[in-house]
Parts: structure tokens; C-alpha cells; sequence
């Protein structure tokens, strides 16, 4: 081939060079035409693997956008900050045989109600989501919350115990680690990698969240930054009401009697994971798993190996 291509006339290879220039822009244009449609396409077909299905409903002047699938007891997942009903999709898919799955977009998140005039500090979040859950009709039921959504399944559990048949919680914020995380210590400079304004940001935001990002092709992330960029303020919001609410220190966690399922990851820079301490002094009941390698965000970066320590949990309960 080399020695074809060597007796080719300098004319002849060089317009073989500019006919394949041409078609990787041409490649190129068509993959940023159609970037969005297959990013909907690939969430689509995640969802499908989870057995999940889009849904709607309306509580009192709140509308909310979930997914649901599956039989049999019924587990709430509630996601993080910044985060949507997606992020628990390939975690869904190993619960969704067993279990019916219940995966919300919390307001100001998703595809659910949103604005500037709401609050959304986690007491008040946890009260919408007890409108969801009587608007759907769920009356008793596994919870399981991320992040943010850990310290709005907390205050949920304690305001309705007589509700929850466990409470999960994955990398959640409740409480102030002994061992300030790399993401408190960038608060206190005045940094917040989670509030991003650029491609670098969030390239950066991705790869500071997550220890074993999954593979996300160029184009896919570039629909992905632009559905962030465009939460800007909306993100900007949410972070003040709750960093001026009661986010920081649960005052109640000895009150908590369910079972409590903790699993969080050895390497997570968010909420460090000397947290687990704090909840297992405080709380009665809890199964704790720690993850080697594994970062803030255990849903997308060990999805398997997530569920099969829940499912464990949930089959003792």
C-alpha cells in the first residue's frame, strides 16, 4: 500500500489529502448537525435498558417530570445538585427486575417546575417531594438520595417515617466531615467547581465529580455543556438557598429509626468520605459501604456494583 500510494503523482496524493480533509469536516459538521439527536436518542435507550419510561404529573402548581418502571415495592430515587432524573438510569436498570423505580426531577432541575422565585434550600425540597409522592399516589416506600437529594431524603424520612421502609444514602450532603473535602476548601478560596461558565469548566467539573468518568464522545459532551451552561442561573439559585439553609448539620439524624443504607466513594472530592463517620455515630441503624476508586458520583461510575450492594440491602429489609 505505502509503495502505491509512493508512485502515486504528487498531484494525485495531494488531492487524496484534501478528499479526506474534506470528509472528516464534512463528518465533523454532521455529527455537531446531529448531537443533540443522538444525545436524546442515547438517554432514550438507557432509559429502555432500565425499563424506565417518561412521565408527568401535576402537584397542586408544581408540575413534576419523573421516571418509572419496574414492580413490586417501590424505590424513590432523588438526584444532586446540577443533576437531573437520568443520572440514576444505569443504576435503575439493575433494581428495575425487582423493584418498581421511582426516578424524580426535583424542582429547578430536569425537565421540572423552575424559577427564580422559588427557594430551594432542602427543607423545602423535601416538602415538595412529599407533594410529588401523594400527588403519585406512593404511600410507603424505599428512598434513596445523592448528594443534595441524601440530605432531602433525610429531611423527608424524618418528617414522614411512617413512610419510609429505609432510607439510602449515596455520597450525602448532612453533615460536616471531620476531613474538609477538596470541595470546601475551594469554597472557602471563593471557588466553586460545580458552577461552571465554559467548556473548560465543566470539562474540568466532570473530571473533579467523578473518579472513573464514563466515556462521553466529544460531541455528546458538547450537548451536555450547553444544556448546563444554560442552568447557569438557575444553578447559581439553588446553590445560595442552600448553602443559607440547614444543609451544612442535620440536627435530628439520632432520630432516625429505619434502616439507613450508606455508600459513598473512597475518592470522592465533593463530600469527603470521613462524612460516614459523622452518620454512623449519629444514626441508629446503618449498613455502610465504602467504594475503592470510585468518586463522588457511584451511580454513573459503578453502576453495577452500586446496585448489587443495595439490592443486598434492600433484600435484608
Amino acid at each position: 500500500m505505502d509503495d502505491q500510494w509512493n508512485q502515486m503523482p504528487a498531484s494525485c496524493r495531494i488531492r487524496h489529502r484534501l478528499a479526506f480533509l474534506l470528509l472528516a469536516v464534512a463528518l465533523i459538521l454532521v455529527l455537531q448537525g446531529c448531537s443533540e439527536s443522538i444525545f436524546k436518542a442515547g438517554i432514550n435507550w438507557e432509559r429502555q435498558r432500565a425499563g424506565l419510561t417518561e412521565a408527568s404529573i401535576k402537584a397542586r402548581d408544581l408540575h413534576f417530570s419523573y421516571l418509572d418502571g419496574g414492580r413490586g415495592n417501590i424505590v424513590l430515587l432523588v438526584h444532586g445538585f446540577g443533576s437531573n432524573k437520568d443520572s440514576w438510569n444505569r443504576f435503575a436498570r439493575h433494581l428495575s427486575s425487582k423493584y418498581r423505580v421511582v426516578a424524580v426531577d426535583l424542582p429547578g432541575h430536569g425537565e421540572s417546575a423552575s424559577g427564580l422565585e422559588y427557594n430551594y434550600g432542602i427543607p423545602s425540597q423535601a416538602r415538595r417531594l412529599a407533594l410529588f409522592t401523594e400527588a403519585l399516589g406512593i404511600d410507603r416506600f424505599h428512598i434513596l438520595g445523592s448528594s443534595m437529594g441524601g440530605a432531602i431524603a433525610i429531611y423527608f424520612s424524618h418528617e414522614h417515617p411512617d413512610r419510609i421502609i429505609t432510607l439510602g444514602l449515596m455520597s450525602a450532603a448532612g453533615v460536616l466531615s471531620p476531613r474538609p473535602s477538596e470541595y470546601m476548601q475551594k469554597l472557602e478560596k471563593g471557588e466553586n467547581p460545580l458552577l461552571v461558565r465554559s467548556r473548560e469548566d465543566f470539562d474540568a467539573m466532570l473530571e473533579f465529580v467523578m473518579a472513573q468518568p464514563p466515556y462521553m464522545p466529544w460531541f455528546v459532551r458538547n450537548v451536555a455543556y450547553e444544556q448546563y451552561r444554560k442552568r447557569q442561573a438557575i444553578n447559581q439559585k439553588i446553590f445560595n438557598d442552600i448553602a443559607t439553609g440547614e444543609v451544612t448539620e442535620v440536627p435530628f439524624l439520632p432520630e432516625i429509626n429505619m434502616p439507613v443504607f450508606i455508600l459513598w466513594g473512597e475518592k470522592d472530592r465533593v463530600l469527603d468520605v470521613s462524612s460516614v463517620e459523622v452518620f454512623e455515630k449519629r444514626i441508629p441503624r446503618t449498613e455502610i459501604v465504602i467504594l475503592d476508586g470510585i468518586g463522588h458520583a457511584p451511580m454513573y461510575e459503578a453502576p453495577e456494583i452500586s446496585a448489587k450492594h443495595y439490592l443486598a440491602f434492600l433484600q435484608q429489609n
